[in-house]
């Protein structure tokens, strides 16, 4: 079991999730039969130039984390639920965003001309073959030459069981003779594991702290089965970094993820570049552009910016849903993940009817932006801290396993 609170009290458990062009850290109170409470969170960016440069993401990573650790100490640690109870980490839950995991959803048919009966060993032994044949692939470079120095697996799930088509929520101890298990296995560089723990266990001065990490899709997927039971077919796009992710929820079991470059900090950099501003300066004059705060020549050129970004994003779009299977069939519902300082400018863009393969599928999408709204009544925020959606998400997975 990922977790369970040990005491009355409940525990503290620190909650990071590491994204593509940012790094956030949470101390979260746990209590059975409550929903979790922020103490403390804060996100610290991880690109710090006005040009991207992937090769220095590693380092620039391990920079914030050490200062956001610190801030941890410093500011979490000073919330008043510590005067009166002891300054101790039940668990780290660490979660991943692309580009620092790599994910893979597979259907594993299984038959035999006599009948068998599904013990666990025989599902650990398909697991475990399954994901000895993934780490291969990885290490030959197949996904890049950051995994080719060594993987940890951080997922190896099964995520679906049919019997004679049938689903089971427990296949063990079932006799048949065919067998269908969709496994959903998710991999991280060993290099960067071993070095968040490394950072964990000098800033908490032990070598026995519970650290676990898993990916944002499976940790959304996970969050929205809860949140919203009635929905088995859908799509998660993190827009909130760098990329955009895209995954694909078919009959409730997580598929595979498809990413292109551009997300919120593409739109971002783009009109840093044509202002010749800074980025937080092209952050401020997008917000004054939204409440109309602008002069008419500035407004031309934010606008031109939104176009072209919008145009090519709209283009990697069609690309990545295309890679997920036909889309006029694709599902319909999109769940959203986005600052909300950018999420009507994106929400706008699926709006946008198209000649283009997505023209039929963008006239019936049903997007839902998990902003604080949505969100708000699934967790406790006492102290006015800054909403942020991802951490909610990945909060709300951990306190699922009280």
């Amino acid at each position: 079991m990922l977790f369970r609170s040990s005491d009355k009290k409940g525990d503290v458990c620190l909650v990071l999730d590491i994204g593509n062009a940012s790094l956030a850290a949470s101390l979260v109170h746990f209590k059975v039969g409550e929903s979790p409470e922020f103490l403390y969170t804060v996100r610290l960016p991880l690109r710090i130039s006005e040009h991207a440069h992937s090769e220095k993401l590693q380092a620039t990573l391990f920079t914030q984390l050490t200062s956001i650790l610190e801030q941890v100490g410093k500011r979490g640690f000073a919330h008043e639920y510590f005067k009166k109870n002891d300054k101790k980490i039940a668990k780290v839950l660490c979660v991943f965003a692309s580009p620092w995991y790599v994910s893979k959803t597979k259907k594993v048919p299984i038959s035999n001309t006599k009948p068998f009966v599904i013990t666990k060993a025989f599902l650990d032994d398909v697991i475990l073959k399954e994901t000895e044949l993934f780490q291969k692939e990885l290490q030959a470079g197949a996904h890049g030459e950051e995994f080719k120095k060594g993987v940890v697996v951080v997922e190896k799930t099964i995520v679906d069981a049919r019997i004679n088509g049938y689903f089971l929520n427990n296949p063990v101890g079932q006799k048949t003779n065919e067998c269908v298990v969709t496994l959903y296995l998710g991999l991280s560089s060993e290099e960067i594991v071993s070095r968040i723990q490394e950072e964990l266990f000098t800033f908490f001065h032990t070598k026995h702290l519970d650290c676990i990490f898993h990916s944002f899709p499976l940790v959304a997927h996970k969050t929205l089965s809860l949140l919203f039971p009635g929905e088995k077919d859908y799509l998660i796009c993190d827009i909130s970094g760098e990329v955009t992710d895209i995954t694909k929820v078919s009959a409730g079991v997580v598929g595979d993820t498809k990413s292109f470059p551009s997300g919120k900090f593409f739109l971002i950099r783009k009109l840093a570049a044509v202002l010749d501003v800074p980025l937080d300066v092209a952050l401020s004059f997008l917000h004054l552009w939204k409440s109309r705060g602008v002069t008419a020549d500035m407004d031309e050129k934010i606008n031109q910016v939104i176009s072209d970004v919008e145009h090519e994003w709209s283009i990697y779009l069609e690309d990545a849903l295309s890679s997920l299977g036909e889309i006029s069939t694709l599902p319909k519902k999109i769940f959203i993940t986005i600052d909300t300082d950018v999420a009507d400018v994106f929400l706008e863009f699926l709006k946008i009817q198209k000649t283009d393969a997505t023209g039929v599928w963008r006239k019936n999408i049903v997007p839902l932006h998990l902003s604080e709204e949505v969100l708000k009544h699934f967790y406790v925020s006492k102290d006015h801290l800054t909403f942020d959606e991802c951490i909610a998400i990945d909060s709300i997975f951990l306190g699922s396993f009280q």
